[in-house]
């Protein structure tokens, strides 16, 4: 990243569906950490347009990305859990070549931020892979705490 390269980091708006699509399946291909949706390579640009726009007016989730040079480079999101909802779990993942420079705790920042001001949610969660002992160190340096652990994941909480 070049010094006059200015990263911007906001809420996703419908317009940016076919580059967050984009951006998805490229990181589905980079990262074997990433849970994706299954159906992501039969979704239409339109149909997560109409998503993101519902995600971001609810007051329980949202999207936002870090862009640079208008290209999406990375992305968090909250989604409220169907299982228990005032529970949001957070989802973060940035481009490998822009890993390493403090974007995704940037990201996770503004998600934190969000949720501690704007939100409607109780609680804030993720769940990790154990073996991504680098994510687990960072969301422990954010705030978040291990609540539960079996053999493949850890489920952490946010603590105020």
């Amino acid at each position: 990243m070049a010094e006059e390269d200015n990263v911007v980091i906001k809420m996703a708006e419908g317009t940016d569906a076919p580059s967050i699509l984009d951006l998805l399946k490229q990181l589905n291909q980079e990262s074997s950490y990433l849970a994706v949706d299954d159906n992501l390579n039969e979704l239409t640009n339109a149909q997560e347009a109409i998503q993101i726009d519902l995600l971001n007016s609810s007051g329980k989730n949202i999207v936002l990305i870090a862009k640079i040079n208008n290209e999406i480079i990375g992305i968090v999101s909250i989604t409220e859990l169907d299982d228990a909802p005032n529970e949001g779990e957070l989802g973060v993942a940035v481009l490998e070549k822009y890993q390493n420079m403090g974007l995704g705790t940037a990201l996770i920042d503004a998600a934190i931020d969000w949720y501690q001001n704007y939100s409607l949610l109780e609680e804030l969660s993720l769940e990790v892979f154990n073996e991504n002992t680098k994510a687990i160190n960072l969301y422990i340096k954010l705030g978040f705490e291990i609540v539960s652990k079996n053999s493949i994941k850890a489920k952490m909480l946010f603590s105020n």
